[in-house]
């Protein structure tokens, strides 16, 4: 049986209220032996349209079965197997069939879809899976990815990336599920956003593609799950989540400098593309923005220990500021871009101030003052959201970024040479002006 995603995200019919309460699993060539078992938690499940009442929250959610569903490429959903939600939220379908990929988990209430969340990875048979617990937050995800599915898009993200770039609750999660077009236009800028990764890793030279990224992540990604069914804050989870997904792209080859950039064009695509199409936009856009501001602190504090370390600490100090204020600051888009901007100026102000400590101590009044025009020069080349400003898709970005590198190595060599110090790593520099000034455009 298969049911239509606008069916799901507004409507079930009786036909699917009786399917959600059959734990017969509806494929053709199911394996009971080697079937799998999908056991979780539902916490929060939507209002019906009608009802003016917010999410149902477990103990005691209103959610009475739950089904694993396979999502097509057409964005349809079919039931795979089911079972009853107990009353304190918790539920445990057996009779999964294995080997499946793109399913999810779907709570209903009265026959009506009520919360979702995906399940990462393939389902391998005999094992026990553990989904994060249904949330406004893991619907939201669900359900874009189904839009981005039947878009036709699903090569160019995946599952894993969309936990990575969004983070909505509450009331924010509540406003993009009442409406199909908000939720709709986060799916796109999803998508747009790792398209843009796509295209500057591939400029780069470095294999990391969509499908490949959710491969590295999987693994992470079951974590994430794990630690929010075991009770770990979503904001931890997140953090950890992201790091991770640091980790994992430095460790297939990626430089942490390429990531800043890839990060800065996916935080700026997604932001054109639900600008004026989203009442909360500052909320959608802070995750990625806060993704981008992680791997440039990253970028900086590889270096605490080289020569450069007192540049590389000034920078990452100040990053991690900014970082916090952008955390403090994600009610509208208008906050956000307001803090990244001051943010960025000050960063900017704190890596001239310790090139020019760290080239010129000790130097002349004349050297020091030649070092910092030089260093003023090198951070208007590091400023990668002027580049970006007019780069709405993917394919606008990685041209927007083709010479970057090479412009600001250029200046920061007229720095050093400024300088007169000929000992200084013209490399190691350059990366360290990329992560102070490597930043999102917000529209």
């Amino acid at each position: 049986m298969r049911i239509k995603k606008s069916t799901v995200f507004v409507a079930m019919t009786a036909m699917l209220t009786m399917a959600a309460c059959d734990d017969t699993p509806t494929t053709p060539d199911f394996d009971e032996e080697n079937a799998a078992v999908v056991e979780g938690r539902v916490d929060e499940t939507t209002p019906s349209p009608s009802s003016a009442n917010g999410p149902q929250r477990a103990p005691g959610t209103a959610a009475q079965t739950v089904s694993v569903v396979q999502i097509s490429s057409s964005g349809e959903y079919s039931a795979l197997a089911s079972a009853e939600v107990q009353a304190d939220g918790t539920y445990r379908i057996e009779r999964v069939p294995h080997g499946r990929t793109n399913t999810a988990v779907v709570a209903y209430v009265d026959g009506r879809a009520a919360g979702e969340v995906m399940i990462h990875g393939e389902i391998q048979a005999r094992s026990t899976v553990r989904p994060a617990p249904i949330t406004y937050e893991t619907t939201m995800e669900t359900r874009a990815y189904a839009h981005i599915t039947a878009s036709g898009r699903a090569n160019q993200t995946s599952t894993a990336e969309l936990a990575l770039l969004l983070n909505a609750t509450g009331s924010d999660a509540e406003a993009l599920l009442s409406s199909d077009a908000e939720l709709n236009a986060v799916a796109e800028g999803s998508a747009e956003a790792s398209a843009t990764m796509n295209e500057v890793f591939a400029d780069a030279g470095i294999s990391l593609d969509a499908s490949t990224r959710s491969n590295l992540m999987v693994d992470a990604a079951v974590d994430l799950a794990a630690d929010l069914l075991g009770g770990v804050s979503l904001d931890v989870a997140q953090d950890e989540y992201a790091d991770a997904a640091i980790e994992a792209w430095t460790g297939a080859g990626a430089r942490l400098e390429t990531i800043v950039m890839a990060t800065a064009g996916a935080a700026t695509t997604l932001d054109a593309v639900i600008e004026g199409r989203s009442t909360v936009r500052g909320r959608i856009i802070t995750e990625p923005v806060l993704f981008n501001l992680r791997a440039r602190e990253r970028a900086a504090a590889q270096y605490s220990t080289s020569a450069e370390a007192t540049l590389a600490a000034a920078i990452e100090s100040s990053l991690a500021d900014a970082r916090a204020g952008v955390e403090a600051s994600s009610s509208t888009a208008d906050d956000v871009k307001s803090e990244l901007e001051t943010r960025l100026t000050t960063t900017i102000d704190a890596a001239a101030d310790a090139a020019v400590d760290y080239l010129a101590a000790g130097a002349s009044t004349t050297v020091r003052a030649n070092v910092r025009a030089a260093a003023e020069a090198a951070r208007v080349e590091a400023t990668l959201n002027t580049r970006l400003e007019t780069a709405a898709t993917a394919s606008a970005s990685a041209p927007a970024m083709a010479n970057y590198r090479a412009s600001v190595r250029s200046a920061v060599q007229a720095m050093v040479d400024a300088a007169g110090d000929s000992s200084a790593d013209v490399d190691i520099i350059t990366e360290l002006f990329i992560a102070a000034c490597g930043g999102a455009y917000i529209h």
